[in-house]
């Protein structure tokens, strides 16, 4: 059996540019849906980076790595964290 940890937090944890690159690069890196993007967040600081991600859009990711989980999954309804940064757009 296989199991993954899935962190889950808002779409409002990252910037609207961060998301639209993501459906860009998400064959690399995950999935899209209507309602957000699955991100593998194992994946280096590096491969975001030179890719022009947001600093706030990997300490959501490295977050995810110090609790174990493999994926980060920005949805339009998850959970608003106090502890990472937020964007309103």
């Amino acid at each position: 059996m296989e199991i993954w940890k899935v962190f889950v937090l808002s779409t409002a944890h990252a910037t609207k540019e961060d998301l639209e690159k993501a459906q860009i690069w998400i064959t690399d890196m995950g999935a899209a849906d209507q309602y957000g993007v699955w991100i593998y967040a194992v994946i280096d600081r590096e491969y975001f980076a030179n890719r022009g991600f947001s600093d706030a859009f990997w300490n959501c990711l490295n977050t995810a790595l110090q609790n174990e989980c493999e994926y980060v999954r920005f949805d339009r309804d998850g959970p608003v964290l106090n502890s990472l940064e937020t964007f309103d757009w």
